[in-house]
């Protein structure tokens, strides 16, 4: 299931530009490394570990996904407009979404956007009573995709 909320779905409209995916990048490469289970946390394997200190600083472990599973896709690539960089991390996501099929686990990738400043794609288990960000994604100013 992917929703977007109302700039998102404005910055997208009436885009048709074409994304070509640089398989030689470091966004690649962190696919490539693939994702894992370490202390009951899916994580990137790419990316760093959590310490004791860093769980108990973000309260829950759907708190530390969202914090280790943080992909600033405008540090890896530079393209010509916003548009462009959601196009890329929609793409960068549904890949990330085949990684993520493989455990048996109920995920969420979220894209955010704020314009100007950055464009992150992150993901965390759906666990009870952990909440990364609100149902209602209209509420946020920038562009907001979630997939599930």
């Amino acid at each position: 299931m992917l929703r977007m909320n109302g700039r998102a779905s404005e910055l997208l409209s009436g885009t048709f530009v074409s994304v070509s995916w640089c398989h030689e990048s470091e966004l690649e490469e962190i696919l490539r490394e693939g994702v894992g289970l370490h202390d009951n946390l899916l994580l990137l394997n790419k990316k760093m570990r959590p310490t004791k200190q860093l769980a108990d600083a973000l309260h829950d472990e759907t708190g530390v996904e969202c914090f280790i599973n943080h992909i600033h896709i405008d540090d890896y690539i530079s393209l010509p407009d916003w548009s462009n960089y959601l196009l890329y991390s929609l793409y960068f996501a549904g890949r990330l979404k085949q990684e993520l099929s493989k455990f048996d686990l109920p995920c969420r990738i979220i894209i955010s956007m704020v314009e100007g400043n950055n464009i992150s794609v992150r993901f965390h288990v759906l666990r009870n009573n952990q909440i990364w960000l609100d149902d209602n994604i209209d509420v946020y100013e920038g562009a907001i995709i979630v997939i599930e």
